[in-house]
């Protein structure tokens, strides 16, 4: 056998076994990108539950919103004049009970009396305490917003994280606050709660210690962080949003999760995502 044949052998048996190879390697690569997806999903929260049929930070939006499997129900906190934790967003009850009063400046059994009015629904305003009751039997966990209004008691924050730690969800739940003060109190009085600070916009120390995850109202602003995702190992939520295309973008983009009004779609998107092996 010549020394051109000897060759030319050689190569047909070393070219299937390269091609082998290198089929193997991109299989095990297309197996590992898809189980670093499944292991670091972004998470979808549903923005004051789910209301479209209930009204916004209710039981009745915590039940429809958990029957969904959000990874967490994002809520907001007021505080009434003797100190009582009420679930609703806005101190003033004008947009959503008719009613020019602030919960700042009303006892706990006025606030009680008061009825919601929301998408052709009526419910009851809750109590933390109630939500948190509600949430546990549904076995679904919690963002709860700390609502600064001004006048709070010197108590309030406390207050708030007494209760998760008393309820034993201390670990599980979430609390955030646009109130830069408020996070880092949580922190302060119990480390092994994450705390978020809501940042309206990028000026903000992100690697503070007493910041564990940051919440951004829109891509816009977020992709500044997202693009430097290097600086923080801190998640980072985007909010209120709620079209496919938007939530697949920040998916797509880094984003460590969403709170968002359309949580079933979220979801869908979030999974299909996942199949694909496109979550970074």
């Amino acid at each position: 056998m010549t020394k051109s044949n000897r060759k030319h052998k050689r190569l047909i048996i070393i070219i299937p076994i390269l091609v082998f190879l290198a089929i193997m390697f991109s299989i095990v690569w297309l197996i590992n990108k898809k189980n670093d997806a499944a292991n670091n999903l972004p998470v979808v929260m549903a923005h004051r539950g789910y209301f479209v049929n209930a009204v916004e930070n209710t039981l009745g939006s915590l039940e429809a919103a958990a029957a969904l499997n959000p990874d967490y129900v994002e809520l907001d906190v007021v505080e009434s004049a003797d100190g009582e934790l009420f679930v609703i967003h806005d101190n003033n009850l004008k947009r959503l009970a008719v009613l020019d009063k602030n919960i700042r400046e009303m006892s706990k059994d006025e606030v009680k009396a008061v009825v919601l009015k929301q998408n052709g629904f009526e419910s009851n305003i809750s109590t933390l305490n109630e939500f948190i009751d509600k949430a546990i039997e549904l076995d679904q966990n919690l963002n709860v917003e700390i609502k600064i209004y001004g006048n709070e008691s010197k108590d309030y924050v406390a207050n708030v994280v007494s209760l998760l730690s008393h309820k034993n969800v201390e670990k599980k739940y979430l609390i955030q606050s646009l109130d830069w003060d408020t996070v880092l109190k949580v922190n302060e009085l119990a480390p092994e709660i994450s705390a978020g600070y809501i940042a309206m916009k990028n000026d903000f120390d992100i690697n503070n210690k007493g910041i564990d995850f940051i919440s951004i109202p829109s891509y816009d602003i977020a992709k500044v962080l997202l693009s430097h995702i290097d600086v923080t190992n801190k998640p980072i939520y985007i909010w209120t949003i709620d079209d496919e295309e938007s939530i697949e973008k920040v998916f797509s983009q880094g984003a460590d999760g969403v709170i968002t009004n359309t949580c079933d779609e979220a979801i869908q998107i979030r999974d299909q995502l996942k199949l694909t092996g496109l979550l970074i």
